[in-house]
């Protein structure tokens, strides 16, 4: 349920106000500020354009984007109103680990280096005090969001029902045939359960496929750098790769020579892959070499690698009973978020709705499917 809530409850911003006080939409009365809006709109284009680029692209896009976002914003609002009324009740410690939560994302930077403490701390406060959030108002803010979640949650899990063996084996099968090339399981699917299922079809494939678990040592060099710095990083990985020659550990070289701080840190380990996870070089390597040798070095965009094979499993063919509980969760996962939009979509119909969508995105609410 928390998956199907997440493309609802974006309210996490604060208001930034264009017009202050101006309502892009009232929801039974409560105004949905303008500035919180217009905050929640720049988060999600910029999330499509890290993730969806193309999206933004299309004809419209900015239209289609502030109709998903006011459509979320009123959705999550029907939400925390009838919380309120059924008198859910969320605790503070429920809060404080919601909070938490928040705050964990603030523990690496935007290339992925894991912050100290502190550092997090300070980049987490920097956020709250550039978007005028008070710690009073943010909590606030994440109790909303809790109640909203927990009120759906106790509505909706009543009705799930197990997947029947026959509906089992009717996905399993489906995934099967797209694995093939055979598009037919998707004729009579909505676009966004087709995309669902080809995914878990695709997931399917990475389980079955040949994998490897790695290690590397990596001297980090660009494939066009100068001779003189190329030379310098080879000459430091040879070296690395003579100390394993000669006795030393695979994970105590990584952690003397490795540039990967993530794995050096882990004797090297990067874990399992598996084909098209990693630059072709560095794969047609690690997928030719025997277990526990070590290869020469290697060269690949990121600069130049010692690789190591701890074990290889082979692909296979996974049985229904092999999927099965990844089946049952997708299954459930899906019936979750029929009853989901169900439920909002009654909400609404009872609900007084206004909207002052100063855009094309502007729509009737009595014509607006969830």
């Amino acid at each position: 349920i928390k998956a199907a809530l997440a493309a609802v409850l974006l309210c996490a911003a604060p208001a930034c106000a264009r017009v202050i006080g101006e309502a892009v939409a009232t929801v039974n009365g409560k105004p949905l500020l303008m500035s919180e809006f217009q905050k929640n709109v720049e988060a999600k284009a910029e999330y499509y354009k890290h993730t969806a680029p193309a999206l933004l692209e299309q004809k419209d896009a900015m239209q289609a984007v502030e109709r998903e976002v006011l459509d979320s914003m009123i959705s999550e609002q029907l939400l925390l109103q009838e919380a309120e009324k059924e008198k859910v009740r969320i605790l503070d410690r429920d809060i404080d680990e919601g909070v938490d939560k928040i705050k964990k994302r603030f523990e690496v930077d935007e290339s992925g280096k894991p912050l100290t403490p502190a550092e997090a701390e300070k980049v987490f406060q920097e956020e709250m005090k550039k978007e005028g959030l008070t710690p009073a108002k943010f909590r606030e803010r994440v109790r909303g969001q809790l109640l909203a979640i927990r009120y759906a949650d106790q509505t909706i899990r009543p009705k799930l029902v197990p997947p029947t063996e026959a509906q089992l084996k009717k996905l399993y099968d489906d995934t099967r045939l797209l694995l093939k090339g055979d598009n037919s399981p998707l004729k009579n699917l909505s676009e966004a359960d087709g995309k669902a299922l080809e995914s878990l079809a695709l997931r399917i494939k990475d389980m079955s496929a040949e994998r490897i678990f790695v290690r590397h040592i990596l001297v980090r060099v660009p494939k066009n750098a100068p001779m003189p710095d190329k030379k310098k990083a080879l000459d430091k990985i040879k070296e690395a790769k003579a100390k394993i020659d000669k006795g030393e550990s695979f994970g105590d070289v990584a952690a003397q020579y490795s540039e990967d701080p993530d794995s050096a840190k882990q004797e090297g380990k990067i874990g399992y892959i598996i084909r098209g996870w990693m630059p072709k070089e560095f794969e047609d390597k690690a997928f030719s070499l025997e277990v526990g040798k070590v290869s020469d070095p290697v060269e690949t965009d990121f600069g130049y690698h010692l690789i190591k094979v701890d074990s290889k499993n082979a692909a296979q063919d996974l049985s229904l009973e092999d999927l099965r509980k990844g089946l049952t969760e997708y299954l459930t996962a899906m019936e979750q978020q029929r009853e989901f939009q169900a439920l909002v979509e009654r909400l609404r119909k009872k609900a007084s709705i206004t909207e002052n969508l100063p855009s094309a995105a502007q729509a009737p609410v009595a014509d607006k499917k969830n």
